[in-house]
């Protein structure tokens, strides 16, 4: 009954995700989609792993680039097969959560979170762009999966698995890099038996993976690189807020630096320009953080509730000011994000509530709230949105312990009213 059922969820869930390919079709690229499909089709073309033809770029990481050449390779530059893989890769994420749910709470726990999962809006619509968030999404829920199978590293097999595909998760976007000891953690919070040789297991099978890359980079550019640069202009820009401007006005003061760098000297001397550059930019913005912490710490505060509660409604194209829809006498995007602004804060508070219903286990599930602990670093460097979309297995996964648990005990309390119904109507 239950193998049935989670081909279902996972059929429905391909079928609205290649419904939206089909309905929202990718025409014209820009930034990060950008440059992805750039250097998949310079990959495809036998260009290799670069934005301009030839010569090699340390700027992405290499896992989505190539996901998109094997695509391309087969069919094509076609960015409509390109999301339809998506919508596969998306199908199977509800197949992960199940799986997670079932052997954490219950098979129930499992089904109703991959139900939710299947039907969440925002994940169907990530499946329809050219960005690496459904991958990496795919790819980490994966390593969770093969981590929990482990039983908390007894089962040495698993844990390995478990690093390697962290080990690919990272390689698609290296914001994981760290997440290892967060794996560590959830070792010794279980009480596993030999906390160190496990440990060791898990950095040699995550680093296994790395490595080649990271080589890779040494040999192109001469330097210690395990993954790929980035994530200076936002630090930049959030330096630039702890010293009382906007996060807009440090974006624009950033890519300026990058225009007025290209036509210096320093550009074609010594290292890779675009890791100089990013080095630079980094060195900036944290001298501008030290100089302020203070006002970065409140930075850094106000972002907590707009990262865990965001409408995420950009995706859908609602991104600009409610004052401006309202001058244009436009409602129905105020409406829209101002309903996906109460259905993700009651998310929230049920995956909250899930938790507080489940702490009598957590040593079992100790590797999801590291996982929520881990992803809200973010807010220390970033406010984008996007980066808690890895986020949302878990939560509707503490969503289904919440919704189950309350009607279980609506049920009971129903029971006993009846009960008392029926005993009160006999003695009558």
């Amino acid at each position: 009954m239950k193998k049935k059922s989670i081909i279902i969820i996972c059929g429905i869930a391909l079928i609205l995700r290649a419904l939206y390919a089909f309905g929202f079709p990718l025409h014209e690229l820009a930034g990060d989609a950008l440059g992805y499909d750039i250097i998949a089709w310079n990959i495809t073309q036998g260009f290799g792993f670069s934005l301009q033809s030839g010569t090699p770029t340390p700027i992405r990481a290499p896992m989505y680039p190539f996901f998109l050449s094997i695509i391309y390779f087969i069919f094509g530059h076609s960015l409509l097969m390109a999301t339809l893989a998506q919508a596969l890769l998306g199908s199977l994420i509800c197949f992960f959560v199940y799986d997670i749910g079932n052997r954490l709470f219950s098979e129930k726990v499992g089904l109703l979170a991959a139900w939710l999962y299947c039907f969440y809006p925002v994940s169907i619509a990530y499946s329809g762009l050219l960005l690496s968030e459904t991958l990496f999404t795919f790819l980490f829920v994966l390593a969770i999966s093969f981590f929990i199978r482990s039983e908390n590293g007894n089962k040495k097999y698993w844990l390995i698995l478990s690093c390697c595909a962290l080990g690919v998760t990272t390689l698609t976007r290296p914001t994981t890099i760290l997440f290892p000891a967060g794996i560590f953690m959830a070792l010794l919070i279980s009480g596993v038996s030999r906390p160190i040789r496990k440990i060791l297991l898990v950095a040699l099978a995550f680093g296994f993976v790395i490595l080649p890359w990271t080589i890779r980079n040494y040999k192109q550019f001469n330097v210690f690189l395990p993954v790929a640069t980035g994530g200076s202009t936002c630090l930049y820009a959030t330096g630039c807020m702890a010293e009382g401007s906007t996060y807009d006005k440090g974006m624009k003061e950033a890519h300026a630096k990058w225009k007025k760098f290209k036509t210096s000297n320093e550009f074609s001397q010594g290292l890779d320009p675009n890791i100089k550059f990013d080095r630079q930019l980094k060195k900036e913005g944290v001298e501008m953080i030290k100089n302020n912490l203070v006002n970065y710490a409140a930075v850094v505060l106000k972002r907590i509730p707009k990262y865990w509660i965001s409408s995420h409604s950009s995706i859908f194209g609602v991104n600009k000011p409610f004052g401006e829809y309202y001058a244009r006498k436009e409602y129905f995007p105020i409406f829209f994000r101002i309903a996906l602004l109460l259905f993700h804060g009651i998310l929230m508070l049920m995956a909250f509530m899930g938790m507080i219903y489940s702490l009598k286990s957590f040593r079992n599930w100790s590797i999801l709230p590291l996982i929520f602990l881990y992803f809200n670093m973010h807010i220390l460097f970033d406010m984008c949105p996007r980066y808690f979309i890895p986020i949302f297995p878990y939560i509707f996964i503490f969503c289904s312990v919440f919704i189950i648990k309350a009607s279980e005990k609506i049920n009971f309390m129903g029971g006993i009213e009846k009960s008392r119904d029926v005993k009160s109507g006999f003695s009558a």
